[in-house]
């Protein structure tokens, strides 16, 4: 329980990246003692949200540049293996959810609901993995994806992308129901690399900011 409510905590923002925050603190939010908090903090640690800090508490781990890039570097190996398969014979995968998804991506796009767009925007991905009954590979990419939810939904709302987002998906959806093996991996590519770089853009926006702060803080 400790651990769900932490690592919910982190994923919508409440314990915000690059602050450091105290065990005792947090064990005396959520009502409980230290010990159960600290374990919590050891697994959220092994996903690398967290970094525990000796005598000062626990930061909520920031990405940088590099490490963005590492994040979508996997996510592109894991997915890619899965437009492959399904592409080469998409009769035999049954692709109803991520139809259905997309339909609500375009819902929640038109009433400018930006979160259930992302909820949406991630179910679909999660839809067409799922096909591939690998479990493994879904906890993987599932944690590669939570740790940039809160900055994608940031993202979204503050360059207004979603609709570019949108076709994206689409042309993907579309390349694999067809079995254009080439044509999906292109659409995942550019998608993903686009993703990248407006994640790499707004958190270089974000440093530039913070240095400004800083600096007008001394």
């Amino acid at each position: 329980m400790v651990y769900e409510r932490l690592y919910d905590s982190i994923l919508n923002g409440q314990l915000k990246r690059g602050e450091v925050y105290n065990e005792q603190k947090l064990a005396d939010e959520l009502g409980v003692s230290r010990t159960p908090v600290r374990e919590a903090l050891k697994g959220l640690s092994v996903l690398g949200l967290v970094t525990s800090l000796p005598r000062r508490g626990v930061l909520i781990n920031a990405f940088d540049g590099q490490e963005l890039a590492e994040l979508y570097e996997l996510r592109l190996a894991l997915e890619m293996r899965m437009v492959e398969r399904i592409a080469k014979s998409p009769q035999d995968y049954d692709l109803s959810k991520a139809i259905r998804s997309m339909e609500q991506q375009c819902r929640a796009l038109a009433k400018n609901d930006i979160d259930l767009f992302i909820q949406y925007s991630r179910q679909f991905h999660f839809d067409l993995i799922r096909v591939l009954n690998n479990r493994r590979i879904e906890t993987v990419l599932e944690n590669t994806w939570n740790m940039t939810k809160v900055m994608a939904q940031r993202i979204v709302a503050a360059a207004q992308n979603g609709q570019s987002i949108l076709e994206e998906h689409q042309v993907l959806l579309d390349s694999l129901l067809s079995g254009q093996v080439a044509q999906a991996r292109e659409a995942l590519t550019i998608h993903l690399d686009n993703s990248l770089a407006s994640n790499l853009a707004y958190y270089q926006l974000q440093s530039t900011a913070q240095n400004k702060a800083e600096i007008l803080a001394r």
